[in-house]
């Protein structure tokens, strides 16, 4: 059965933020370049530097990309030392909240010395992509992938514009361009790389699945 070709207008319109399947808008203040939130069981020392260095970590994956993670290992080893504010709040539905900023001067010179990018912080080139998803089976499967390229850093509009069967051609406008979004989805567990994109889009992947293997 031809499913997605019927589902493409649904899917246009859930792209353009219209249909209610997203998260909730989040009520507390934008966070800056250099700070995160992470939820806390307690308040204790252990448990506020591990929450650091989970902090840490998804300042690097937001400014640097999903693949910097490994390479600055050490950087977010040492979140204790580079960080220059933390808190706590209160969230109805996450609960205990601890809130860190980062030096960013600091941060930025270790993520520089390992080579790394940091498109999160100062503005890279706008590039839009040609990304095609195959094995998509199911309005759920369609709406969780674009939902998940919204998520990525860096993405500013996901335009889905050719349904074939189960394979879903879409443009990805991102800062950064195609290495920056073939990075992001290192972190996207349901998406398999092809072995070889065909010549009309420059990146090409296989759904998985919504389960964590």
């Amino acid at each position: 059965m031809q499913l997605l070709p019927k589902l493409l207008p649904l899917l246009l319109v859930a792209s353009a933020g219209l249909l209610p399947w997203t998260s909730a808008a989040q009520t507390a203040e934008p966070l800056r370049a250099f700070e995160a939130r992470v939820p806390v069981p307690d308040q204790s020392a252990e448990v506020r530097d591990e929450a650091l260095r989970e902090a840490l970590r998804q300042v690097v994956v937001n400014v640097s990309g999903a693949e910097a993670e490994y390479a600055a290992a050490d950087v977010i080893a040492a979140a204790p030392e580079l960080v220059q504010h933390y808190g706590y709040q209160r969230d109805a539905e996450q609960g205990l909240l601890l809130v860190a900023g980062f030096d960013g001067n600091a941060v930025e010179r270790r993520l520089k010395a390992l080579q790394l990018p940091i498109w999160g912080v100062y503005a890279a080139e706008v590039e839009d992509v040609l990304l095609r998803i195959s094995g998509l089976r199911g309005r759920d499967a369609y709406l969780r992938v674009v939902t998940r390229l919204r998520g990525l850093p860096g993405v500013q509009d996901v335009l889905p514009s050719r349904a074939i069967g189960e394979t879903l051609d879409m443009r990805v406008r991102i800062e950064g361009g195609a290495g920056r979004l073939r990075g992001a989805l290192l972190s996207a567990y349901e998406l398999a790389p092809e072995t070889s994109a065909a010549a009309d889009v420059q990146l090409a992947y296989r759904y998985q699945g919504a389960s964590r293997p």
